[in-house]
């Protein structure tokens, strides 16, 4: 809950994290249950975004801290944006943490817009064993993820305002 996330002091510990979330994973099948389920704890505008049918769905769920910035993220589909999926498969299929190429965060706005990135780490049934691509894949719940503003998690890293240090960041993928 949020008193625990708030017991972490993330942005000390990981400098430049914009939160720290849940996202269930979820077939066409069982979406309108889930969205009915959510409203019914509390969030009757409840809806995943984007909008559309699609074959597979992850929802955001839960997101701390739940302030203004991350409240934009309820309900957001990253199944649907292709970097973040190739992400989240990987973590999935691995059964490893796995990074996002460079996205802009749904938590972005038109002032101040930074690029950014996501880890993914798989959550899986408990207590079945997947040590197998199949029963990872059959097996998974979601993704605990965390997000990260890449301008306030380089400046919060490298603690400095010196004007003659200057680097490049890529992403390969």
């Amino acid at each position: 809950d949020g008193a625990y996330v708030a017991t972490l002091d993330l942005a000390k510990r990981l400098p430049g994290i914009q939160g720290l979330g849940f996202a269930v994973a979820l077939t066409q099948k069982q979406k309108d249950k889930h969205i009915l389920a959510i409203r019914k704890q509390g969030f009757p505008e409840y809806t995943i975004t984007p909008p559309g049918l699609r074959e597979s769905y992850s929802s955001i769920i839960y997101i701390e801290p739940f302030d203004w910035r991350n409240q934009r993220a309820l309900g957001f589909d990253m199944w649907s944006n292709p970097i973040r999926r190739q992400a989240m498969q990987r973590a999935r299929d691995t059964g490893e943490l796995s990074i996002s190429g460079v996205i802009t965060l749904v938590q972005e706005t038109s002032k101040g817009t930074q690029k950014g990135f996501l880890i993914y780490a798989p959550v899986y049934k408990q207590g079945i064993q997947v040590n197998s691509l199949e029963a990872r894949q059959q097996n998974l719940i979601g993704w605990v993820y965390a997000p990260f503003r890449a301008n306030d998690f380089m400046r919060d890293i490298l603690g400095t305002k010196d004007n003659d240090l200057s680097f490049e960041v890529y992403d390969y993928d």
